[in-house]
Order: C-alpha cells, then structure tokens, then sequence
C-alpha cells in the first residue's frame, strides 16, 4: 500500500442551550439565584458525540458536581454526582433530581465545576484538592462497548461569569481520541474488497484526570497493549478513483498516546514479541482485471488474504493520538511506487504485491580477428 494520508480535525464542542429550574424560595434561594447549566445529555453508545444534535434528547443527561473555595469545606457543594436531564418538551437542561438543586453563594464566594458524560463513565475519586480522577481507565477491545468520553471543569466561577443569566455555560471535550479509516485505488485495473481491519499494540489503559481547567492522561501502574479489531457489516469494494476515498464507515475511540511503528525488516511474530511495533492489519482480496480476466493478488474468489501496515503517533508521518483529535487513516492501493509497494506488507514484512519491473544490460560486443588470404 502506498501511503496514509491523515485528516486531521479538532472535535472540541461547546453545547449552548440553556436551563433554568423553577424554584421559589426566598432571600439568597430564590430561582433568579439557581445554579442552571447550558450544556447537554448521555446516551453510553458507541457514537461520537459531534453536536448539541447528538445530544439534546429527552430524558438525555450528564453529571456535574461542584466545590466551593471556603476554607474547611471539602465536602462537595454539590452532590457528586448531581444528574442534570434534557427535557425535550422545554428545551432545557433541568436537575433530574429536584432535591439536588444548588443556588449561587455570595459573589465574594467561587465555586470549582466538573462535569463528565456519559454518566455511567463514573470516575474513580472526586476530591476538592485533586479533581476527578479516572485510574487505570480502559478502553473495551469490543467496538459497541467504547464510549464518547467528554469532560468539562471551571474553576473559580461566580455567578458574575456566568454567560446567559444564572446559566454556566460547560464546554464539554473530548478525552479520547477519534480513529477512522478509508481507502482509495489508485489502479483503475484493481478492485480491492475488505472484510475486517484492527489495529495492534497500542495502550489501553491510562489514569485521566481533571483539574484546575485542565485534563492530562497519565500511565497507569499497569500498562497494557491491545488490539483493536472493526468487522465490516458486509465487504466493502473500494474501486478505482483518481481522488476520492471511500469511508469504512468504522469508528474507534481509543486512548490518546504515543507509540513506534513495526519495522518491516523483521516478521510480525518477532515484532509481537519483541518490540511490539503498532500496525494496521487488513483482511482483503485485490484483483486485477486483464483483459476481461480476474487474476487474484491476494486472497481469492471465495477468502481472503491478510495484509500489515506499519504507523505511529509521529505527527511527521501518521498523526499525533491527543484528546480531542480525529485522525482518519486513508490508505491509498496500487502506488506500487511507493515504500509499501501498493498493498502493504505480508507477515514476514515482504512486500504484499511486487509490481513486475525491469532493468536492462547489454552484453559487451565480443571482439576478435580473422585474416582473409586471397
């Protein structure tokens, strides 16, 4: 395979509609003075979050709680967790428990926020001197299983920055980062058909923690590599295109880190354990049609073969893996100019197709003597 090609695209979201709890109280606990968020919801799917869309659902919710700056008061200010709901008939986020409303202190006093969704990614600790910590956080190997992780903290606040009367605005991110894939042909005498990819030796487990307006991954105690198989709902065809690639309509959301390449030069077993490079690997079949005939490079009319593709986190070659960041991996076939030779590499790191080439030599002329007697 040729080269991969990364897109790059930051998916830090702000979710902006409003709430507003009615309550009525008195004096420093009236509704003008309920602590209300613009923000959204928690359905714990597979999908990535991508807008206020994707979220705004009823009954949808996220978890926030909140400690004040006051000295001797490390207990939460606001219930950890405190559920807040998105009620589609009003279009606003609401408590989901009204007992747990919470009311703005005096200006004089701040207020530190953390927020996650979705709710059921529960955080290991929550303190006011630490922040919330997820330790030794791990993303599932099964694909239906990993979750949109979005977190959000404001420290300081007052009523004074909220932005839309009582309201504090949260501006969830995202802690994972986003894996995509898409492939093009670039030999209009080649079909390549997928069945499944994964991707191997990459970290799992991280310790996530946020605090003081800032989020930072850490190792865990425990460091382990995975791999990360998609299976295709059916076999994808990717034909020739000049330009266009064509989406495995896969997604995964795996830890964000850095990690080297499997080097070609020795065999995927050695590798595995040995150094433990990171790879793609494809199971496909590539054809050629010559005139009219299909001629298998790789599987064959009824299996298919199996094919690696070296990549790391270097931002020079195949894109940096950070919280937030979508990184597409599109693998161009039939460069055979390429490194990769046009498909990638088998277990033994040779090339998966060799391109019949030539080179030419032209034998000296023999040189010699001969006399003529007339």
């Amino acid at each position: 395979m040729k080269q991969i090609l990364i897109g790059l695209a930051t998916c830090a979201m702000i979710f902006t509609n409003c709430s507003k709890v009615e309550v009525v109280e008195s004096a420093q606990n009236t509704d003008a003075n309920a602590i209300g968020f613009s923000t959204y919801s928690n359905v714990a799917t597979k999908a990535p979050i991508n807008s206020n869309s994707d979220l705004q659902t009823d009954g949808n919710k996220f978890a926030v709680t909140a400690y004040i700056n006051q000295s001797g008061w490390d207990t939460p200010y606001m219930n950890n967790p405190t559920l807040i709901k998105y009620n589609g008939t009003s279009s606003k986020w609401e408590y989901d428990n009204a007992a747990q409303l919470r009311f703005w202190p005096e200006v004089s006093e701040t207020l530190d926020f953390y927020a996650y969704y979705p709710t059921t990614a529960t955080p290991t600790t929550a303190s006011k001197a630490a922040g919330m910590v997820w330790t030794n956080y791990t993303v599932p190997t099964t694909e239906a299983d990993q979750i949109d992780l979005l977190y959000e903290n404001r420290h300081g606040i007052t009523r004074n920055n909220c932005e839309t009367s009582n309201n504090l605005k949260l501006t969830f991110k995202h802690a994972l980062t986003q894996i995509n894939y898409g492939a093009r042909v670039a030999n209009n005498a080649m079909t390549v058909v997928f069945e499944k990819l994964s991707i191997h030796n990459v970290v799992s487990n991280k310790n996530f923690t946020i605090y003081n307006n800032s989020a930072s991954w850490s190792d865990a105690t425990t460091p382990a590599l995975e791999n990360y198989e998609s299976v295709l709902s059916a076999p994808l065809t990717v034909p020739y295109h000049a330009t266009d690639f064509t989406s495995f309509d896969k997604v995964q959301l795996l830890i964000p880190q850095t990690f080297t390449a499997w080097d070609p030069a020795t065999t995927i077993a050695a590798n595995n354990s040995g150094s433990k490079g990171a790879y793609i690997e494809m199971s496909a079949r590539i054809s050629v049609d010559i005139d009219g005939k299909k001629l298998y490079l790789l599987g064959t009319d009824s299996t298919f073969g199996t094919l690696y593709i070296p990549i790391s986190s270097d931002t020079s070659t195949t894109g940096e893996w950070v919280s937030g960041k979508k990184l597409t991996y599109n693998i161009v076939f039939g460069d055979y100019g390429s490194t990769p030779g046009g498909a990638g590499y088998d277990e033994d790191g040779k090339h998966t197709i060799l391109p019949i080439t030539f080179e030419t030599a032209v034998t000296d002329w023999t040189t010699g003597t001969g006399s003529i007697v007339l």
